[in-house]
C-alpha cells in the first residue's frame, strides 16, 4: 500500500484555512473556487487592498472568472462582500474584508471573456469599417445609428405648503399618513408625507394600495422610505392600481422567494448572506414554480453537473434541467426510469451490432436480426441526459 507523507520543510512557512472549508464546502468548490481563496488566504496580510485583477495575474485568470469564484463564497457565506466581513472567517483574516472587486476590468479582459463564452452575448459592438467612399461611410453610420433612450422625468415632490392643503381637504389622505405613522413608529418628515403624495398622484396608486405596499415593507422588515417609494414606482409602472392585483404581485414575490430558498437549500447555499442575481430568480421561478421541479431533482442535476464539470456551473445546470423538461421527466422515479430504458436500449443496440458482425463474417443472421432494425448509437449519446 502506498502511503502520502509531507515532508518537514514545508511546515516552515503556514498559513490558516478555515475548518468550514473543508468540512462543508470542499464538495461543492470547483478547482479555480479553490485556488481563488487559497491565494486570497494566503494573501490576506497586505496592507494594500486586493483587486479582481491581482488575483487574475497571479493565478493567470480572467478577472471576470476571479469575480464569478468569489461570488461562489459569498454565496454560501464563507466570506461577506462589505467592510465589517473579516470577523466572519477568522480573527486572522480581517484584512480579507478590503478586497477590493468594485474596480473597472479592462475592456480586453471582458472581451477575451465573451469570445471564450458562446453562450453569453458580446458586450462591445464592433465600430464599421472605415470606408475610402466619404458617402459611403456616412450612409453606413446614419443607419447604424441607433437614437438614445428617452426616460421620462418622474414628477417633483410636492413641498410641504401642497402637502398641508391635500390633508386638509383630502380625509383618506389624512388617514394614511396618521397609519403610515403607526407603522413607522414615528412622526412622518415632510418628505415621507411628500413621498406617499406622489405615489398616489403620480404612479397612480390608490390609498388602499399604498396601504399594501406600506404593510408588505414591514413584513419585509423594511420599511425604509426609500424602499417604499421603489415599491409605489415599481407597481406603478405595473399597472397595480386594486388590492386584487396587489395581492397577486405579493403572492408572486413571496413565491418566487420561497423558490430561491428551494435552490439554495438544494445547492447548498446561504440564502441569507446575498441577494439572488436576475438570472438566478429567473432561474429559480422557471425550474420551481414554473416547471415543478423539487429540491430533490435539483440536487441531482447540481451533483451531474459536479461529477461532470468538477465544478459548480448554473447555465449547465439549467441546460440538464431544460433536457429532463422537455423530455417529461420530472420526479427521481422518471429519472430512474428513463435511466433503465438507456441502459435496454444501449444493450439491445450492442446485441444487433454483434449479430451483424456474425453475418458479415459468414454467420447465419439470427431471426432478431432480420426482424429489427439497427439501432445509431449517437442517436442514444443525445438521449443520454448526463451528456
Amino acid at each position: 500500500m502506498k502511503y502520502y507523507e509531507t515532508g518537514s520543510g514545508i511546515w516552515g512557512s503556514v498559513f490558516a484555512v478555515p475548518t468550514d472549508v473543508v468540512d462543508k464546502h470542499i464538495k461543492l468548490a470547483g478547482a479555480t473556487q479553490l485556488k481563488v481563496l487559497l491565494w486570497l488566504l494566503r494573501n490576506s496580510s497586505r496592507r494594500e487592498k486586493i483587486t479582481a485583477n491581482d488575483i487574475a495575474a497571479a493565478l493567470n485568470m480572467n478577472p471576470i472568472d476571479v469575480k464569478d469564484c468569489m461570488e461562489f463564497w459569498y454565496g454560501v457565506g464563507l466570506l461577506k462582500n462589505d467592510n465589517n466581513s473579516g470577523d466572519e472567517i477568522s480573527s486572522s483574516y480581517e484584512k480579507i474584508s478590503e478586497v477590493d472587486f468594485s474596480s473597472e476590468i479592462s475592456e480586453e479582459a471582458v472581451s477575451e471573456r465573451a469570445v471564450r463564452d458562446n453562450e453569453k452575448e458580446d458586450v462591445f459592438q464592433k465600430s464599421p469599417a472605415i470606408r475610402t467612399d466619404r458617402g459611403s461611410e456616412i450612409k453606413t453610420a446614419a443607419e447604424s445609428y441607433v437614437p438614445p433612450r428617452r426616460t421620462i422625468a418622474r414628477a417633483q415632490k410636492p413641498d410641504s405648503v401642497e402637502v398641508a392643503q391635500r390633508i386638509a381637504n383630502d380625509d383618506n389622505f389624512a388617514v394614511l399618513l396618521e397609519m403610515t405613522e403607526q407603522l413607522l413608529a414615528r412622526p412622518l418628515t415632510n418628505n415621507d408625507s411628500a413621498t406617499l403624495l406622489l405615489m398616489h398622484d403620480s404612479d397612480g396608486l390608490p390609498y388602499e394600495v399604498i396601504t399594501m405596499i406600506l404593510h408588505f415593507a414591514k413584513s419585509e422588515n423594511n420599511l425604509k422610505m426609500r424602499y417604499i417609494e421603489k415599491l409605489g414606482r415599481e407597481w406603478g409602472d405595473a399597472g397595480i392600481d386594486t388590492l386584487e392585483k396587489a395581492e397577486e404581485k405579493i403572492n408572486s414575490i413571496m413565491q418566487s422567494k420561497e423558490a430561491w430558498n428551494i435552490v439554495c437549500s438544494a445547492f447548498g447555499l446561504n440564502k441569507g448572506m446575498s441577494q439572488p442575481t436576475a438570472q438566478q430568480k429567473e432561474y429559480a421561478e422557471l425550474w420551481i414554480n414554473k416547471w415543478g421541479y423539487g429540491e430533490n431533482m435539483l440536487r441531482n442535476a447540481y451533483e451531474i453537473c459536479m461529477n461532470s464539470r468538477g465544478e459548480f456551473r448554473l447555465n449547465y445546470i439549467n441546460g440538464i434541467i431544460r433536457k429532463w423538461h422537455s423530455e417529461g421527466i420530472l420526479t427521481e422515479k422518471d429519472l430512474a426510469d428513463s435511466k433503465r430504458e438507456r441502459e435496454y436500449a444501449q444493450k439491445s443496440s450492442a446485441e444487433v451490432s454483434y449479430e451483424n458482425t456474425k453475418a458479415d463474417k459468414g454467420g447465419t443472421p439470427s431471426k432478431t436480426n432480420s426482424s429489427n432494425t439497427s439501432y445509431s448509437i449517437d442517436a442514444f449519446k443525445e438521449y443520454d441526459v448526463f451528456e
